[in-house]
Formats: structure tokens, C-alpha cells, sequence
């Protein structure tokens, strides 16, 4: 019984101290931050090429997209970022729900409200590639007003690149 209570007093006291210099770590370390690369930045330029086919995995991503843009800012960097839609994506930024299954309904409807929040912000810039709109058959009148309709989404990658856009895919 000594042995028991001896060696439960020594594990709960090697618990506490592991737990209490963790704790300590924790309060000494220095929030993330990205000043290092953002060093000198006063704007920061990207095209993000969205073709996800997986309504959830889209919806997180435009969420990320708004919080970087909202980190940057916080940074001191201005944002000017340009979403462009093609592929799978099409349709769920199309308010045709008969496109996509029924499943995604209420993801879809949460897209929506994600899009709409996107374009309240100042830097974001979104669009919809008309080749990818026709070839899922997306007609141009349900893409929402935040949303701009472009000839082809890959032309818009030339330029903004060739103007110093960082291309980012998110596939």
C-alpha cells in the first residue's frame, strides 16, 4: 500500500510540473505574426485560383481567404486580392440550387452568405469564368451581384499575374 500511495504521490507530482513549465512556455512564447515577410509591403497582391468541387472544403476556404485579408490588414498591408471561380466551384457560386445535390443545399446557402460578406470588404475582388459557367451549364443570371462574370477565368490569371499577383490554386 506504501508502494502504491508512494509512487501515485511522485507520478502526480511529475504531472505537475510537467504541466506547470508547459503553462509557463506557453505564456513566454510571442504571438505569430508574419512581419518578416510582410517587411517593407505595403499591398498585398493574389489571385486565388478556386476550383473545389467539395461545397465544405469551399466554404472553409473563402472563410481563410477573409481572414487573411482581414490579417493583413491588421498588419498594415492592404489587401488586394481577386477570387477567381471556375470548374466545380461554378456551381455553388451560382444561386441554382437544381445543379447541385440536395445534400448541399444549406452549405450552398452558407457559400452564399460567405460571398456576400466577401464582397463588403474593401481589396476583395471576385469572379466568375464564363467558360466554366457554360460548360456546367450556369446560367450568367443566377452568379450574384458581388460576383463579376468574366470571359475566361484563365485570362484574368495572365494579367493579374503578369501585373504581380501571387497566384495561389486552391483545388
Amino acid at each position: 500500500m506504501f508502494q502504491v500511495r508512494k509512487v501515485s504521490s511522485l507520478l502526480a507530482l511529475i504531472l505537475a510540473a510537467t504541466l506547470s513549465s508547459s503553462i509557463a512556455g506557453l505564456a513566454g512564447e510571442t504571438a505569430p505574426d508574419d512581419k518578416t515577410a510582410l517587411s517593407g509591403l505595403k499591398e498585398g497582391k493574389a489571385i486565388f485560383d478556386i476550383d473545389l468541387g467539395d461545397p465544405k472544403k469551399l466554404l472553409t476556404m473563402l472563410s481563410v481567404i477573409g481572414q487573411t485579408a482581414d490579417s493583413l490588414a491588421a498588419q498594415g498591408v492592404k489587401p488586394n486580392f481577386v477570387l477567381a471561380f471556375r470548374g466545380a466551384s461554378s456551381l455553388y457560386v451560382s444561386s441554382d440550387r437544381r445543379l447541385i445535390p440536395l445534400s448541399d443545399y444549406e452549405t450552398a446557402d452558407h457559400i452564399a452568405a460567405e460571398i456576400q460578406e466577401l464582397g463588403k470588404k474593401d481589396g476583395i475582388r471576385m469572379e466568375q469564368c464564363s467558360v466554366a459557367a457554360k460548360m456546367r451549364k450556369v446560367d450568367p443570371r443566377t452568379i450574384p451581384g458581388e460576383v463579376h462574370f468574366v470571359g475566361n477565368s484563365f485570362i484574368s490569371m495572365i494579367g493579374y499575374q503578369a501585373r504581380g499577383y501571387a497566384l495561389i490554386p486552391i483545388h
